[in-house]
């Protein structure tokens, strides 16, 4: 509610919705089945005079992996998938920001205890992305116990984000 002296302001307004889902399949004392879902449906507008941005977006993802132990080692292997679409309502502007992108991946990690004092974890995993491509997305980090207490990780490996309207 603006005058004269105060002209400018600001509303931004988003509504979220959004749902969780996690099952699991225990096989036995060494293995399992895991399935993950979540869906978040955003209803988000942003005001300042003169001007009105304003969409739904609609992101979810889903995951189902298996897991594996054994004495000294654990395996995960899965597959998941990441749909992410953004549509503008009455665009102000001559191209709205509408997208929709999609992600398909798999992967494998091992957790590798080899010695009570230090652990190693080595990851691949692969992606597909509508838009972008095939990504190839290894990591390593190992864990060295100092004592009960303190713990020292070193780690590294590679990773993206898929730019959209809502990343800078």
């Amino acid at each position: 509610k603006g005058d004269s002296t105060h002209a400018y302001f600001e509303k931004n307004i988003t509504r979220r919705f959004s749902t969780q889902l996690a099952v699991e399949h225990i096989i036995n004392e060494s293995a399992k089945w895991s399935f993950k879902n979540s869906i978040s449906n955003y209803n988000r507008s942003i005001q300042i005079p003169d001007y009105l941005f304003s969409g739904v977006q609609l992101s979810t993802y889903s995951e189902l992996n298996f897991n594996f132990k054994k004495e000294k080692s654990e395996w995960i292997a899965g597959a998941n998938v990441l749909s992410d679409k953004f549509t503008q309502h009455r665009p102000d502007t001559a191209v709205p920001v509408n997208y929709n992108q999609h992600t398909l991946g798999v992967f494998v990690q091992n957790t590798w205890n080899a010695s009570p004092l230090f652990t190693i974890e080595t990851g691949l995993r692969g992606d597909y992305h509508n838009d972008y491509g095939f990504f190839l997305l290894p990591r390593l980090s190992g864990l060295l116990k100092l004592n009960r207490h303190f713990t020292s990780r070193i780690g590294g490996g590679l990773g993206y984000k898929a730019p959209n309207v809502f990343t800078d």
